[in-house]
């Protein structure tokens, strides 16, 4: 790397600590990001940041893609975004290369899903000795056996629930009415929660004498 460019980092690095008056620890982590950039264009035979090709660029992303995380790329091209911006403004270069160049899209976490025997064990872990611990039952096992959605569950109306075919009527997705079948189980819970619970649970919240 030629004398030149060396004084146009420390510039740099200048101008982040009087004028941005970034904190140091913010200026080092710039540095280590500058200094990976740095140590590619040895690599690659490039002299000066100011020769740095298109071309080049994708090579140093794909040699990041190797060993770093998707939010590691990110923040070192944040930073070389910054460093050739000032180098536009100081009249080193006249475009700045890496301002096409767009961060990598963090990859989408898969939900992880319980099989049926981990929903068994955590619904039968759920105690109903209490009053709420009897409605919290109802509403899981409600929840598990319909599918219903916790919006449906919190909307649903005693006159939308046929105890004697075990069936459901609600308002699902797109304002449209669905009807669907539940388990004998959560419909004994649901039983169980309205004729010894439910009353009580709002007599206790209306201070009912």
């Amino acid at each position: 790397m030629d004398k030149n460019t060396d004084n146009l980092v420390n510039s740099f690095l200048d101008h982040l600590r009087f004028e941005a008056m970034l904190s140091n620890n913010t200026i080092s982590s710039y540095k280590r990001d500058l200094e990976k950039f740095k140590v590619f264009l040895d690599k690659n035979n490039v002299k000066s940041f100011l020769e740095i090709s298109h071309e080049q660029i994708l090579m140093f992303l794909e040699s990041l893609h190797k060993n770093l995380k998707e939010s590691s790329i990110s923040r070192i091209l944040s930073s070389l975004r910054t460093l050739y911006k000032f180098l536009v403004r100081e009249g080193a270069i006249k475009n700045n290369p890496f301002s096409q160049i767009k961060n990598p899209k963090k990859p989408k976490k898969l939900l992880e899903i319980l099989d049926e025997r981990e929903v068994k064990n955590f619904l039968d872990s759920i105690p109903c000795s209490k009053k709420l611990e009897l409605r919290d039952k109802a509403m899981f096992e409600l929840l598990y056996s319909s599918g219903l959605r916790v919006s449906e569950l919190t909307n649903l109306k005693l006159r939308n629930i046929d105890f004697d075919e075990n069936l459901i009527r609600f308002v699902g997705k797109g304002n449209k009415e669905r009807i669907t079948p539940v388990g004998k189980v959560s419909m004994y819970f649901l039983k169980k929660y309205l004729e010894t619970t439910r009353y009580k649970i709002e007599c206790g919240l209306q201070s009912c004498a």
